[in-house]
């Protein structure tokens, strides 16, 4: 995310939006109303089941902590 921004930057981009899922988000408000809007992002969003879940909550900011 912050590479991304940082690229977006130096690139002079004025807004940048990482990740597929995100863009989609950005750009069906162009065309949904506010509330299909708000129904689609909770949809995105929701806690998966954890046997769906691919990793624990926390893991990347372990590793960044572990390395310093």
């Amino acid at each position: 995310m912050a590479k991304a921004g940082y690229d977006g930057l130096m690139k002079g981009e004025l807004f940048v939006v990482p990740g597929m899922m995100n863009k989609a988000l950005v750009a069906s408000r162009r065309i949904l109303s506010e509330g299909a809007q708000a129904s689609l992002n909770e949809a995105f969003y929701k806690k998966a089941p954890s046997q769906d879940q691919k990793r624990e909550r926390g893991v990347f900011e372990e590793a960044v902590t572990s390395k310093r």
